[in-house]
């Protein structure tokens, strides 16, 4: 299962395997992704929490890709950083359901139940997650998309749906963490995953019983709870190829005003707010205008997209520092690291992969 470790001579210790990094090749069931530890994410009620939100390709020939707003995992325990209870760090259901009197209501929060709980207690303003976070959260679905794309078979009759996993550190920066390839749908009172899934099959369905009806259908464009973020068939039309590099290459300067910015927010949209105080504010938030609104494989198909073309994934600060211990370069880089920042090891049992 996941381990944490304090140093990269720990990680050494449980995997001794991977050291010194000169086998090339590793079935899929000895697979490990080492990951750096986010010491200081934002709490909620003094708990820590992850971010899970679901992209659907809904057709492969042609691509057309969708976004669904997810829900919060939420720990039931205070956050502790140096806690060894599991519960404590580790958000998702299975751990949650073990601590007693655990209730699904409060483990699992939709995105409205955490922007009013920030807008009452003045940690931002009443519209951070409509224009702060699920742009960006968006932003990286499509740079998922886009780096497994040439993996993905081109056939009629498809469909896929994947879970995307984030979190959000103490100055509002939101870090990928993973995707599911086969992730799955917690039912609770505050979020009606089964009226989502009728939803995606009922879209899957029509798209390839009556694609004439999404043809003309672009970025942005609505089927019930389900937004669009990709089309081929507008891609093709616009000539326009997506770049990583350019998407991202703000990345790092966007991130250091945002705590700031909040708070200022919460000023004028915050309970307390009052939007007269506009009158007075003419100071500027620089770095905000270039804001654009199986695990593995999904890491290294975004590590080789970037390589590509021409710049590295780990200057982008989208993701934590991330290394798969299977390839050799990346093994090699990871144990040369000076022993500092604590480390979150995860076995990667492949599935799916090429030609899903």
């Amino acid at each position: 299962g996941i381990t944490f470790h304090s140093e990269v001579n720990s990680v050494m210790n449980k995997v001794p395997q991977f050291f010194p990094c000169k086998v090339s090749e590793w079935k899929p069931t000895e697979r490990y992704l080492v990951q750096e530890y986010l010491e200081k994410p934002l709490l909620l009620k003094k708990s820590k929490f992850d971010v899970r939100v679901y992209m659907l390709i809904a057709s492969s020939n042609p691509f057309l890709v969708f976004y669904h707003e997810g829900y919060l995992r939420r720990a039931l325990a205070e956050y502790e950083p140096m806690s060894k209870d599991r519960k404590v760090y580790l958000t998702n259901t299975h751990f949650q359901s073990m601590k007693k009197g655990f209730k699904l209501s409060d483990h699992i929060w939709p995105f409205s139940m955490m922007q009013d709980h920030l807008r009452e207690h003045d940690k931002t303003g009443a519209h951070y997650v409509e224009t702060m976070l699920n742009p960006y959260i968006k932003k990286v679905a499509l740079l998922i998309f886009q780096s497994a794309r040439k993996k993905f078979k081109k056939r009629k009759g498809t469909f896929h749906i994947f879970g995307i996993d984030f979190m959000i550190d103490a100055n509002y920066h939101t870090w990928f963490i993973e995707s599911n390839g086969y992730p799955g749908f917690t039912w609770s009172i505050n979020f009606d995953s089964r009226q989502m899934v009728e939803e995606y099959f009922n879209l899957a369905q029509q798209v390839h019983e009556n694609p004439q009806f999404y043809t003309l259908m672009r970025a942005g464009d609505r089927y019930g709870s389900f937004e669009m973020i990709f089309s081929e068939i507008e891609e093709e039309r616009t000539k326009v190829v997506y770049n990583p590099c350019n998407e991202f290459k703000d990345n790092r300067a966007y991130s250091s005003p945002l705590r700031i910015a909040n708070r200022r927010f919460a000023k004028f949209t915050g309970k307390t707010g009052s939007v007269a105080k506009f009158k007075s504010y003419t100071n500027g938030i620089p770095g905000l205008t270039s804001f654009a609104g199986s695990k593995a494989d999904s890491v290294k198909a975004q590590v080789d997209m970037f390589k590509e073309l021409g710049c590295n994934s780990r200057t982008f600060k989208y993701m934590p520092p991330t290394y798969l211990l299977n390839d050799v370069e990346d093994c090699k880089t990871f144990f040369s690291l000076p022993d500092k920042g604590k480390w979150v090891l995860k076995p990667v049992n492949a599935q799916g992969g090429e030609g899903v």
